[in-house]
């Protein structure tokens, strides 16, 4: 269940297979949507929502990619501080003020422009951004550098092969972390340190 009712703009929930998703009907391309144009936003699913929930709890947590900020608000309603971090200037736009003026969900959320700006470290990093080998290989490489120790990062989309291949890129440049995948419809992702306790907490995570 989500976190929040309210929404800065009227949701439409899709059936599509085995799983559902939230789109913007102001998006392009939404009346296209059910023949999966790429123009239009997707979002997580529930099931993954929860688990982000789960592993953000009482964590400090750096979002790259808030698209609809569905995800943003299952993260914070349980970390202790989210940076979310978007590009897209409709994302800013229609977006960002919204996740600011929500109230009494006992987390510190601020939003972002770019990578750039933030100058602060976190225990859990969750990455949905530009689906592109070169932009997910730099996403990956900027949370270490804004890791508090060994970064614990949630991949979305390894569905998407140029995901899939920079998250393996990176577990083979940086040995000491691998990954594990959840089957989700979406294919989520735990990249983690051979010393990272989140494992156990992964486990209980996933679907039975």
């Amino acid at each position: 269940m989500m976190p929040t009712k309210s929404y800065p703009i009227p949701l439409k929930r899709l059936e599509h297979g085995n799983f559902t998703s939230l789109v913007d009907p102001g998006e392009p391309g939404y009346e296209q949507y059910k023949s999966l144009s790429e123009s239009a936003r997707w979002s997580i699913t529930p099931d993954e929502g929860d688990i982000l929930a789960m592993l953000a709890k009482d964590k400090r947590v750096c979002e790259i990619g808030t698209g609809l900020g569905i995800s943003t608000v299952y993260l914070a309603s349980s970390a202790n501080h989210v940076a979310t971090i978007d590009v897209d200037p409709w994302v800013q736009e229609n977006i960002f003020p919204w996740l600011l003026s929500i109230e009494n969900m006992g987390c510190l959320i601020r939003a972002y422009g770019g990578r750039a700006l933030v100058d602060t470290y976190f225990d859990l990093f969750f990455i949905d951004g530009l689906h592109v080998f070169e932009a997910v290989e730099a996403d990956l490489e900027w949370c270490l550098d804004h890791s508090n120790g060994p970064a614990d990062i949630l991949l979305h989309d390894l569905c998407w092969i140029e995901v899939a291949f920079a998250a393996r890129r990176f577990t083979t440049k940086h040995p000491e972390y691998s990954i594990r995948v959840l089957d989700t419809p979406n294919k989520v992702g735990l990249i983690t340190h051979r010393r990272s306790g989140i494992d156990g907490i992964f486990d209980m995570a996933v679907p039975r």
